[in-house]
């Protein structure tokens, strides 16, 4: 079986983003583990890393589609050059999405 160094850039790059978006979802796991949490430090703990993680999640699975279509659809190769955008992209919109709530109280 082949490793990984025989598969070209966009493919390195596509197992890249699904190891992201598995260590997204380990961590959004790990903020259920508190369980049920009185109100308190811990149950704002786990509101946060649940919308953080949860929201992550959810953009880490649009990224991984979005570069597959281009990349299948389009024989896409400009992968390597936009993953510094699809980071900012996924962490500060979940970063602002978990931030808003707390504005208004609803945590």
């Amino acid at each position: 079986m082949a490793g990984i160094d025989s598969l070209d850039i966009r493919q390195q790059e596509v197992l890249t983003h699904l190891n992201i978006g598995f260590a997204v979802d380990f961590l959004l796991g790990l903020g259920n583990v508190i369980g049920n949490p009185d109100d308190g430090t811990m149950c704002n703990v786990q509101a946060y890393s649940t919308q953080f993680f949860s929201t992550a999640s959810v953009l880490w699975t649009t990224v991984i589609a979005f570069v597959l279509h281009q990349t299948v659809v389009y024989h896409w190769t400009d992968v390597p050059n936009l993953v510094i955008h699809f980071h900012v992209f996924v962490w500060g919109t979940s970063l602002i999405l978990m931030i808003l709530p707390a504005f208004t109280g609803s945590y």
